[in-house]
Formats: structure tokens, C-alpha cells, sequence
């Protein structure tokens, strides 16, 4: 009494102090809590017609159906004396019960089941249905890694063109098939097994962005060619300075009877016989 009274809620406790005994507890829980099997039973039928796969693995729906079986075997439980044995019917109704709820990826693997004569055991269709998943689980992995290479490959395609596949190595011969003619040779990469058309590695030098000129040369080019007028200009006006100073110095001396205009650019305006007075 006191083990029972210690596995109940405790909201049911006090529902229970007023009882003596235990068998006045387990009369009374089973009287509020124990559902007629008819609804029960409806309950569980409604379920077994509803339920679908969806997004269960096999081992999970056929658990999931287990046990919806389970119970629904305990209620028609036959008797002691019964000498009907309806488990090989039983188990049918089972396997179309399971076979019809799976997923339409499961389609060609379900006709072969059903195609079977006789038909497998529940235990024997699992068993197949589980290694049919493993293997499409298989393939939709490589599909996703496939879609996923083909997806970065368009993304760098918009900065990048894409190259084309690497041709194979092996050689390859023309002519007549009785016999092999020379093998096929690059003028290009110097290679054997494809021609200068067929050149991977032509095409991909083809492919590659032209270098451009980039702004800074274009500004050295400038910045040279304004120090190179201004050194110019510095060396006419330097050489003007001393033609002047000349100049001056053979009007001191007497060479020059009046200054003359002499400019770097217009070059010395003096007569020869000038330099021949005494």
C-alpha cells in the first residue's frame, strides 16, 4: 500500500488517503483511468490509416507501426483452448500496412516485394527496405557534393571564365583501324596525345585577363618629362648668365664698342672682325 502510494502523482494522493486498502486504490485508478478497449481500439485504428511516413527513416515508422500493432494484438488476444492460428494472416496485413505508407522513393523496391512469390516475411521486407535507404542516402550525398562543386564553379565563373576540361593524356591515332599510324603531336605545349586545337594548356593562357597598364606608370611618365623641362629651362637660363658675363668683359677691354644682344637661343651676334681690333 505504501509502494503504491509513493508511485503516484502527487495531485492523486489525496484521493487515495481515503482508502483502506489496496485493492480499494488499484479498484479505484482502474475505474478512472483505465479507457474502453472499443474506444481505445478506434483510437488506434484511426492511427494506423493515418500514419505516413513523411520524414521518418524505416527503422523509425516500422517502430512506430510496432507498436500500433503491439496493442492492438493485446486486445484480440486469443484464447487459452483456441486452436485458430491467424499469425501468417496477421503478418500479411502487416506488410501491406507497411509497404503502403513509405515514401514514393521506395516505389521500384516495394513492386519487388509484392512481385515475390511467396511473399516475404515482415522481418525479410525490412530488411531489404533498410539497405534500399542506405543506398539512397548514398547517392542523394554524392548528388549534394555534385551541386555544390557545379555552384561555386558558377559563382567564380562571373570574374573568372572557366576552363575547359584537361584533355587526356593517352595517345591517340588517325587512319585506317588496321593498322597505327604516327601518334597525334602539340606544336605548342610540345606534347604527345592532342593537337595545338585540343591544347589545354594554349587555352587557358588564351583565357587569362590581359595585364593592364596601371595608372602609376602613366603619372612617372608625366612627372619625367615635367623634370626634364624644368632642367631645361634651368640650363638656357644659366647659359644666358654667361654669355652676359662674356659680354661685360670685352666691353671692358675694349672689344666692344657697344653690347649686343646676345641671347641662348638666338646664338652670338658678333662680327669677325671684331675679335681682330688691337
Amino acid at each position: 500500500m505504501g509502494y503504491l502510494f509513493r508511485s503516484v502523482d502527487p495531485s492523486i494522493r489525496l484521493d487515495l488517503l481515503e482508502l483502506a486498502t489496496s485493492r480499494a486504490q488499484w479498484l479505484y485508478l482502474a475505474k478512472r483511468y483505465i479507457q474502453s478497449s472499443g474506444a481505445r481500439e478506434y483510437q488506434l485504428r484511426h492511427e494506423l490509416d493515418t500514419i505516413r511516413q513523411g520524414e521518418l527513416s524505416i527503422q523509425e515508422f516500422f517502430t512506430r507501426l510496432r507498436r500500433i500493432w503491439s496493442e492492438l494484438d493485446a486486445m484480440h488476444a486469443p484464447g487459452r483452448f483456441s486452436t485458430c492460428s491467424c499469425s501468417s494472416q496477421r503478418d500479411r496485413q502487416y506488410l501491406y500496412h507497411f509497404l503502403m505508407r513509405l515514401r514514393p522513393e521506395f516505389e521500384a523496391l516495394r513492386g519487388q516485394l509484392l512481385h515475390r512469390s511467396p511473399l516475404p516475411s515482415l522481418e525479410d521486407a525490412l530488411t531489404d527496405l533498410l539497405a534500399e535507404e542506405t543506398r539512397l542516402c548514398a547517392i542523394r550525398t554524392s548528388v549534394v557534393s555534385t551541386e555544390t562543386v557545379l555552384t561555386a564553379v558558377s559563382r567564380s565563373g562571373s570574374s573568372q571564365p572557366a576552363l575547359l576540361p584537361r584533355p587526356q593524356s593517352a595517345p591517340s591515332y588517325h587512319g585506317d583501324s588496321s593498322g597505327p599510324s604516327a601518334p597525334v603531336y602539340c606544336k605548342y605545349c610540345r606534347k604527345r596525345g592532342h593537337t595545338i586545337d585540343q591544347c589545354w594548356t594554349l587555352q587557358r593562357r588564351q583565357r587569362q585577363p590581359r595585364p593592364t597598364v596601371p595608372k602609376t606608370a602613366h603619372s612617372s611618365s608625366a612627372t619625367v618629362a615635367t623634370a626634364a623641362t624644368a632642367t631645361g629651362s634651368s640650363d638656357v637660363t644659366q647659359l644666358a648668365n654667361r654669355v652676359e658675363q662674356i659680354q661685360h668683359l670685352l666691353q671692358t677691354a675694349g672689344f666692344l664698342s657697344e653690347p649686343s644682344a646676345m641671347t641662348a637661343t638666338t646664338g652670338s651676334s658678333y662680327r669677325p672682325e671684331d675679335w681682330n681690333r688691337s
